[in-house]
């Protein structure tokens, strides 16, 4: 179903049927001929297929979209369910900006099954997109935009939060800078096999009970942003975390239990360090890891480098820094990071020792 370009006030939930793609005109500034100005960079408003949201209509269960949702009873990602169950790969949304004007919790999109969901932008809203607890494989989100600078009331929200399911895909999706009201950016619940790539984080990410995830390339800023990692295998590779007020990573296990552990490799990150910048000489967290020990991790060309702005090009390596869940520092390890940059294969087999004694 095509939409064209222009402004569509929306009061009403949008009810996705399953094998239906709802799709629009990107919104870009572009130009209409040689001979009229382009638009400002920014101004989306007025551009594209834009669904705008506003106060005085009725939304189920807080969503502005339904995909293969059951609107009966109470509309909730914990408890409603699919229409179709196990729909194959052939519903969603394609170049729409979702603007949400003033509707105080407004969602997004609560999705049941797989979709594909891709050129969408969602600004102001508590939530871009959620799935049920509905076992779905196939899930792809990709080259959208999230932005919130609207005060909501309900417990914070992940932008985007992925339940339940295989082959999910989560790709070149931006968070943009100063958002508010949000637990985090994005959340991966009981998802085995997952590829997470090419984003930019300016909120938190969080994944939990998953198997099988390559986290690569992507690119972790802003003084609070976290990658936290529970009961999870995950390949972290060729990523960029910008050092903060906390540790960049979180790598946690079961501690309760000997065997649930979370196994983690990381390849190839930087963890860069900004000089004399927004304060944060002084109240970067030294430490770039934290665990609770029930953590089996390789480390490989994983370094911090001290970077200024203008000299973003330096290269030289220092060692990480592993702390526990109350910072105390971890002495086995970090007395010796320093060596590590100089000597080959060394860091695979001296922090998996390491680990051993944390637990």
């Amino acid at each position: 179903m095509f939409i064209p370009r222009g402004t569509y006030k929306i009061q009403k939930t949008i009810q996705l049927k399953t094998g239906v793609i709802l799709k629009g005109e990107k919104a870009y500034p572009y130009q209409t001929s040689e001979l009229d100005p382009q638009p400002p960079q920014n101004d989306y408003v007025y551009q594209g297929t834009v669904l705008y949201a506003t106060s005085g209509g009725s939304f189920l269960g807080g969503y502005m979209v339904l995909i293969n949702v059951n609107p009966s009873g109470t509309v909730s990602a914990d408890t409603s369910t699919w229409v179709l169950h196990h729909p194959e790969f052939h519903t969603g949304l394609s170049d729409l900006y979702f603007y949400n004007y003033n509707v105080i919790n407004l969602k997004g999109v609560l999705a049941a099954g797989g979709f594909d969901i891709k050129y969408c932008r969602w600004d102001r809203f508590s939530q871009a997109v959620g799935s049920t607890n509905d076992y779905a494989d196939l899930k792809s989100i990709t080259h959208c935009v999230f932005f919130n600078d609207l005060q909501h009331t309900a417990t914070p929200l992940y932008a985007f939060d992925l339940r339940l399911g295989d082959a999910t895909t989560f790709e070149n999706v931006t968070f943009y800078q100063n958002i508010i009201s949000m637990a985090g950016g994005l959340r991966l619940t009981l998802c085995f096999g997952a590829k997470i790539a090419n984003n930019i984080f300016n909120l938190g990410v969080l994944m939990r009970n998953c198997k099988g995830v390559k986290y690569f390339t992507n690119h972790m800023e802003q003084s609070t942003t976290q990658l936290v990692v529970e009961n999870s295998s995950v390949d972290i590779s060729d990523n960029y975390f910008e050092k903060g007020r906390v540790p960049c990573l979180v790598l946690n296990g079961t501690t309760s239990d000997g065997y649930e552990r979370t196994v983690v490799t990381l390849n190839n990150n930087c963890f860069a360090y900004y000089e004399n910048e927004d304060g944060l000489t002084n109240n970067s967290n030294r430490y770039d890891i934290m665990t609770n020990g029930a953590l089996n991790i390789s480390i490989n060309k994983s370094f911090r480098y001290w970077v200024t702005r203008a000299s973003g090009i330096r290269q030289a390596q220092y060692g990480l820094m592993i702390c526990n869940t109350s910072q105390g520092t971890v002495s086995a390890f970090n007395d010796y990071s320093y060596f590590y940059p100089i000597v080959d294969k060394c860091y695979p087999h001296s922090v998996f020792r390491l680990i051993i004694l944390l637990s």
